[in-house]
């Protein structure tokens, strides 16, 4: 499967932001997602979202975060999308 284009979505509450970057797939989406807070910057992962009917289009991508966790929520009929803070990568940012 090729890329197809991307989007990036940022979700804000309070100090901590959320970043995904939404790469269209031919049958889906493959979401990259980033949390960031005035710690630094963290990859938590990547998920691929199968688009195999029209019953599974991306309607509204709503972010949530409950302890430890946050959950991207795509669309009624697109399982959550789950990611462990705890278990990011730090990403270094260079101050210049």
């Amino acid at each position: 499967m090729g890329d197809l284009g991307f989007q990036i979505y940022v979700y804000k509450n309070n100090t901590d932001k959320v970043i995904i970057l939404d790469s269209f797939l031919e049958c889906g989406h493959l979401f990259y997602v980033y949390f960031y807070t005035e710690n630094g910057l963290k990859f938590l992962g990547k998920r691929e979202v199968t688009m195999i009917d029209e019953a599974n289009s991306i309607e509204r991508i709503k972010v949530d975060r409950f302890k430890d966790e946050i959950i991207i929520s795509a669309g009624e009929h697109i399982d959550d999308l789950k990611f462990d803070t705890n278990k990011g990568i730090d990403i270094a940012i260079k101050a210049e």
